[in-house]
This record gives structure tokens, C-alpha cells and sequence, in this order.
């Protein structure tokens, strides 16, 4: 029997009830115990995967709408309900320039007007939608079955970059930063914001209040933190607040440390949840404490 709770949102959840027997009993076994097992439906080795963060499901032929707007629909005649749209398993891969969607093993063409005068910032990239077809999945991964190829570069991020924020030819941009021992810095919702939406942000809902840092080690992630003053070390970054957090030691310690390794968590990595208070402040306190490193 499945049962499942918070659909349609990044806390979905479901959770299916089992019975287990078990034919060798180990001696000290009693009843009323309480027991883990890990239930191994296949396995197979040496297949193509992605990590579970890169998968996401929109409407097919999503490339030709806009995501992330929020506007209704201006129609008079709102009686009529929406025909259901067919879904689509995709993810986003990186490119050096905008173009079509690979579906089905057929490229379609670039035919939207404003798309062809899109490029890709200088020294940066663009992100591309591409369906594909998973099969069995792990803690961590998805089995490939088509849709992508060895070596295709595959964007991993947020519930909310990957499945509301990220667009076909959108532009993603990689920020440099004069530190050395900061390695790089992702914009947890893959958006590159121009100056019109940043003097409008009340008619750009994409915009992000979450932040990773990655540090070569765990000893400068740690005393970054450590000399931080406004932002404050929590596990729960849902405060309205300026927070931040150490995943490998917090949230995830509870990770092996290969499997961490695996989805990309680095024992570096920080995340700060920008809040309230004056963005001068923080700026200056983020500088403070990388200079302190």
C-alpha cells in the first residue's frame, strides 16, 4: 500500500507499507523489536546515471512558455478549463550557445525571435532542456535509459532552480572571486539577474534569497563561519534572519562520507540564507570573514 503526503511539493513524500519474513532468524531476535532493511528491488552495474537533483517533470513543449511569472490569464471567458497537457520527464544541460531541444532524437529549431538574438554572457553558458527516460533510481541517482550521453554536462541545484526557475536558453553565468581559497559560488536559483529586475522585484518571483560557497577544505568552511558576526550558524536556514550552515557536519552528517561525495556535497561547502538586514551589512561581513580565512 502507498500513501503519499505534501504532493506536488519538494517535501513530497511517499512511503509504502511492507511485510518482511524472515526465514533465517538470528538468535537474540524478539518480538516487539524494531528493525532497518534495505529492500533491493534490482540492481544493475555500469549504466549511465544523473543525480535525483537534475530530474525535474514540466508540460511537454515547455521550452516555447515562461516559467517563473505568475501572471493569469487575461481571457473573459475563464469557464473553460485548461486541456491537460502531456508531461515530461528532463533536465538541463549546459551549452556554449542558445539552440533547439533534442526530443525524441530529433533537434527541433530555433524558431523563437527573441531566442535567436539571445547569447551566452561572455565567459559563461546557457542551460538547454533535454527529456530524457530514467529507470530504477538509488538514494542518489536515476538509471539513464535515453535522452543523454556520456559526457554531457547536467545541471544539479535547488527544488525550486531546477523545477520553477531554469528556462530553455537561459543564460547561467560562473562569479569569479579574488580569494583563493574560495573555490566557487553558486546561485541556488540559476538566475542571472539584470539590472530591470532588480529595481522590480516585486514582478520577478524568481528571485533567491539562498547561497553556496565551497572552500577547499573543511578547516577554512569552519573558521569562515566561525568569524561571520550577522550571519547566524543554524540548521535550519527558514528564519527570516541571515543564516548559514555547514551541511557536512549538520544536515547531512549523518551521510557516509562517499555518499556525500556523490551528490556533490563537499565537506568545504557552506550555505547562507541571505534575511532581513541591510545588504551593505551583510556584504561587509561576508568580506570580513573571508579575509579573516
Amino acid at each position: 500500500m502507498a500513501r503519499t503526503s505534501s504532493v506536488g511539493s519538494a517535501e513530497q513524500v511517499t512511503n509504502f507499507e511492507v511485510k518482511i519474513r524472515m526465514i533465517q532468524v538470528p538468535d537474540g531476535i524478539r518480538p516487539g523489536m524494531s528493525a532497518t532493511a534495505n529492500i533491493i528491488t534490482d540492481k544493475k552495474d555500469n549504466v549511465l546515471a544523473l543525480p535525483i537533483q537534475s530530474l525535474t517533470v514540466r508540460p511537454e513543449g515547455s521550452e516555447k512558455t515562461t516559467f517563473g511569472k505568475g501572471k493569469g490569464s487575461d481571457r473573459k471567458d475563464s469557464t473553460k478549463k485548461p486541456k491537460a497537457k502531456k508531461m515530461e520527464e528532463l533536465v538541463f544541460i549546459v551549452s556554449d550557445k542558445p539552440g533547439g531541444v533534442l526530443r525524441d532524437g530529433k533537434l527541433s529549431e530555433l524558431d523563437d525571435k527573441k531566442g535567436k538574438k539571445k547569447k551566452a554572457p561572455k565567459d559563461g553558458k546557457v542551460v538547454h532542456i533535454r527529456p530524457v527516460k530514467v529507470g530504477i533510481s538509488s538514494e542518489t541517482h536515476y538509471e539513464v535509459l535515453n535522452g543523454l550521453s556520456v559526457g554531457d554536462e547536467v545541471v544539479t541545484g535547488s527544488y525550486r532552480a531546477i523545477s520553477k526557475d531554469l528556462a530553455h536558453n537561459k543564460a547561467v553565468t560562473t562569479n569569479n572571486d579574488d580569494h583563493d581559497q574560495l573555490q566557487k559560488q553558486i546561485d541556488e536559483s540559476q538566475k542571472e539577474i539584470e539590472p530591470k529586475q532588480q529595481l522590480d522585484p516585486d514582478n520577478n518571483p524568481a528571485f533567491g534569497g539562498m547561497l553556496s560557497i565551497e572552500f577547499s577544505d573543511i578547516n577554512k568552511a569552519k573558521k569562515f563561519a566561525k568569524n561571520l558576526n550577522i550571519f547566524i550558524l543554524a540548521e535550519s536556514l527558514g528564519g527570516v534572519e541571515s543564516l548559514i550552515c555547514h551541511p557536512a557536519s549538520m544536515t547531512h552528517a549523518s551521510l557516509p562520507e562517499d555518499v556525500r561525495a556523490k551528490i556533490g556535497l563537499s565537506e568545504g561547502l557552506v550555505r547562507l540564507s541571505v534575511g532581513v538586514e541591510q545588504p551593505d551589512d551583510l556584504l561587509e561581513d561576508i568580506k570580513s570573514a573571508l579575509d579573516s580565512i
